[in-house]
């Protein structure tokens, strides 16, 4: 998905907040930018943690990692009550840097190998989705 942005009106409305527009102007009007750019506002992650848990009060909140593993992102999740959703070994390892408690995380992946499985399940994972 690609969003435009004016930055001549960025600060002025909600999704405005916290934005550190003198940043995004130096970094668009950067000529010599040859790749893509990420921007992350680790507020932002906070106000929407925060907003799921306002309007789904009895849900745990489980963070799909694999749209976006960043470490600031799986932080800021967990440091705020939420829990992760995992499809591999690699995404067990990346939250469990965080200091998730692995009986927290859902295995979201349906088809998983023997070991996967194994590693997952000596990882302290004990959720599943399973397909047959």
């Amino acid at each position: 998905m690609t969003h435009s942005v004016n930055l001549s009106v960025i600060g002025q409305g909600s999704t405005g907040r916290a934005v550190n527009t003198d940043m995004l102007r130096e970094l668009f009007y950067n000529r010599e930018i040859e790749t893509p750019v990420m921007t992350l506002s680790r507020s932002q992650v906070v106000d929407n943690i925060r907003s799921l848990q306002e309007v789904l009060p009895r849900v745990n909140i489980h963070y799909a990692v694999k749209p976006n593993a960043h470490p600031l992102i799986l932080s800021e999740v967990h440091g705020h009550g939420g829990n992760f959703d995992v499809c591999s070994r690699g995404e067990i390892e990346q939250v469990m840097k965080t200091g998730v408690d692995p009986a927290t995380l859902i295995h979201s992946h349906p088809i998983k190998s023997i070991a996967e499985f194994d590693y997952a399940v000596g990882a302290g994972v004990e959720t599943f989705v399973v397909d047959n």
